[in-house]
């Protein structure tokens, strides 16, 4: 194969990504909007970094299940921003130094939701290495 003698080709990631995002857009977009179904593949990408995640810091590095499980949902929440910013968002994503600052909104607001939820004491309860939140909830604080 001949190589390039003049410029760098046009072709990188993002082109090649829009393409698809052309091609899935096209077949399905008169069904289900493009923009979300970029935002469920996020999703579904943050449900396995996160039980990766899991995996490894509970099984393979023998954490406690609440530094597991805090330390996975911070990882998801992040891959999660980055690839929503990068992809499902690309008309308005943010660069620079403001991805970080958004980045750290973002993940401030979420964890402290996931704090509130998960680690309220006489709220969760731990039935194994599963956390079963609001098991003392009926009707009895």
């Amino acid at each position: 194969m001949k190589s390039r003698e003049h410029g760098e080709s046009k072709v990188s990631v993002v082109v090649v990504w829009e393409f698809f995002s052309l091609l899935v857009n096209k077949l399905l977009g008169k069904y289900v909007p493009l923009k979300f179904m970029l935002f469920v593949a996020v999703g579904f990408t943050g449900v396995f970094v996160h039980m990766a995640t899991l995996y490894i810091t509970n099984q393979i590095m023998q954490w406690q299940f609440i530094y597991a499980q805090s330390l996975s949902v911070f990882v998801a929440m992040t891959s999660n921003y980055f690839l929503n910013n990068a992809f499902t968002f690309n008309d308005s994503k943010h660069t620079g130094i403001f991805v970080f600052k958004r980045s750290y909104k973002f993940l401030y607001y979420l964890f402290t939701g996931y704090t509130n939820q998960c680690l309220c004491g006489h709220n969760c309860e731990f039935a194994g290495n599963v956390m079963v939140v609001g098991r003392h909830s009926r009707g009895q604080l």
